[in-house]
């Protein structure tokens, strides 16, 4: 990912409005307990958790987590190791009991820029 880029998405996910999301899934789902997930790809067809944070203080978590693992300097420059990364998800994911019950697929971004998904899904009830 390009380093304007990377600071696009950067700027356009710590601005999200997540509780909108929240707020529009929550009483299909049962709960409004939700995370912001997100998930890396530096590989075609492979992603990482990169992390599940709380709404409250997701802007500092996330650049903490970015500071880091080395994409930001910790004086708030973007570092070159963005130019591994393909593409993020940003997700809600809305949890009881401490498991993801369903999750909004938000958008993906990519160094073509954002595609909104906005797709709810249903996660498997299933016990492990």
């Amino acid at each position: 990912m390009q380093k304007h880029n990377f600071e696009r998405f950067y700027n356009c996910t710590c601005g999200c409005d997540f509780r909108a999301a929240i707020a529009r899934y929550a009483r299909e789902v049962g709960t409004d307990s939700a995370v912001v997930s997100l998930y890396l790809s530096c590989e075609e067809n492979s992603f990482i958790e990169y992390g599940d944070f709380l709404i409250e203080g997701f802007a500092e978590e996330f650049n903490a987590l970015l500071v880091a693992d080395g994409y930001l300097d910790s004086d708030g420059g973007i570092a070159d190791k963005v130019g591994r990364i393909l593409r993020w998800q940003v997700w809600v994911n809305f949890i009881d009991d401490g498991r993801p019950r369903a999750g909004v697929h938000l958008f993906d971004f990519t160094d073509s820029g954002i595609e909104e998904i906005n797709e709810f899904r249903q996660f498997s009830q299933i016990e492990p």
